[in-house]
């Protein structure tokens, strides 16, 4: 099926906006290339079920609002996506079918910002944009995040993997996270028995703890790992295992911990006990 567009600067995806006359569809694949008009009208698309919706370059305008997501299902086929390229905006977005997931959602944005309130999905990768926020009621299995910053809130269903190559952010979802390249990480777990697991690789990354009432298993073979501010909670680090490269690489400013396991240590390093570099 071949791609149809939306028209340009049109405030609505009812099917009368779409070149075909449809749009939103069983098996659709549907693109948004233009525009700088807000898109607030007719968002609730649940009852479609797409192949592929995808927002290009020349996009800059919001589409959604807080509340008021684009809702559609977009899980046709183990190939089905939602693709953000625009250059500005928000994107609000919820997958409206809750018995089955989207399959992938890719976002590299030189400008524009992701708000995913709702539903499942399946891998997310973010190369770029502006700000990620993974709302509370949004379950995200597997994310690769790249460049840019944003927040993923708490949720009871935590993350499977979540591998974090640049960009700043803060987590509040319990989950398997690896950190490499520049990231800075802010990990701020409510939860008072989260299951985590922590690996840092990244030299010049940092990761701070700032709530994390327990982090089971830590390998921290390179980066910055401190606590930051008063913490609202005892932090305990290691209970399942705590491993630590040597000192030239894997820094540690750690205050207000209430339990750090004994590491596992290579290259003779003892456990640093101080304020948070400048």
């Amino acid at each position: 099926m071949a791609f149809t567009n939306l028209n340009e600067n049109a405030t609505s995806v009812a099917a009368a906006n779409w070149e075909d006359a449809t749009g939103f569809a069983a098996g659709a694949e549907l693109e948004i290339s233009d525009g700088s008009v807000a898109i607030l009208n007719d968002l609730d698309q649940s009852a479609s079920d797409i192949e592929a919706l995808v927002i290009t370059e020349g996009r800059t305008g919001d589409i959604g609002k807080a509340g008021t997501p684009l809702q559609c299902q977009v899980d046709n086929s183990t190939d089905a996506r939602v693709e953000y390229r625009a250059s500005g905006g928000r994107f609000y977005f919820t997958h409206a079918d809750n018995t089955s997931t989207c399959e992938y959602f890719i976002a590299n944005s030189t400008g524009g910002s992701v708000y995913i309130e709702g539903g499942t999905i399946d891998d997310l990768e973010v190369a770029r944009v502006a700000y990620l926020e993974i709302g509370a009621n949004a379950v995200v299995t597997n994310a690769k995040l790249g460049d840019g910053r944003g927040v993923i809130e708490n949720n009871a269903t935590g993350m499977t993997s979540c591998e974090i190559f640049g960009g700043h952010w803060t987590i509040k979802r319990d989950g398997t996270y690896k950190i490499h390249g520049d990231a800075v990480v802010v990990f701020d777990i409510p939860d008072s028995s989260p299951t985590m697991s922590v690996e840092q690789t990244g030299r010049a990354s940092k990761v701070y703890f700032k709530r994390c009432a327990t982090v089971a298993t830590v390998t921290h073979n390179s980066g910055l790992q401190a606590t930051v501010g008063v913490a609202e909670r005892a932090v305990n680090l290691g209970g399942s295992a705590y491993n630590r490269g040597p000192a030239s690489l894997a820094r540690t400013a750690f205050r207000d911990v209430d339990t750090i396991a004994t590491p596992t240590v290579w290259g003779g390093q003892a456990t640093q006990i101080g304020a948070i570099p400048a």
